[in-house]
């Protein structure tokens, strides 16, 4: 057993989540049982830096935007260039057979 005194296998009680699965620093301070005024009066800048790092998850980078802008761009151009081969092939084949059987 670690020196806290709790055992480190066994049944944690679930975690306290909204329905919509988001942790808000409200259900955090729910989860960790701290008061509302203390964490805000006390703590504040903690609260401030919680709050922060939900913001930041949320946001895309731009330069993730532009990869997945770019990602999108390519595979049209993908699909494009299949599309032409797939025809080339399907005219070239008969001249092909033809020239096979000589």
């Amino acid at each position: 057993m670690p020196r806290c005194g709790v055992p480190l296998t066994g049944s944690w009680p679930a975690p306290l989540r909204p329905e919509s699965g988001r942790l808000t620093a409200t259900e955090l301070l729910r989860e960790s049982s701290l008061r509302r005024d203390v964490a805000y009066g006390d703590h504040r800048d903690l609260v401030e830096e919680f709050q922060a790092r939900l913001k930041a998850q949320k946001s895309t980078p731009a330069a993730k935007q532009e990869l997945a802008d770019k990602h999108s761009e390519v595979k049209e151009k993908l699909a494009a260039v299949t599309e032409n081969l797939t025809k080339e092939q399907a005219v070239s084949a008969a001249p092909r057979r033809r020239a096979a059987r000589r």
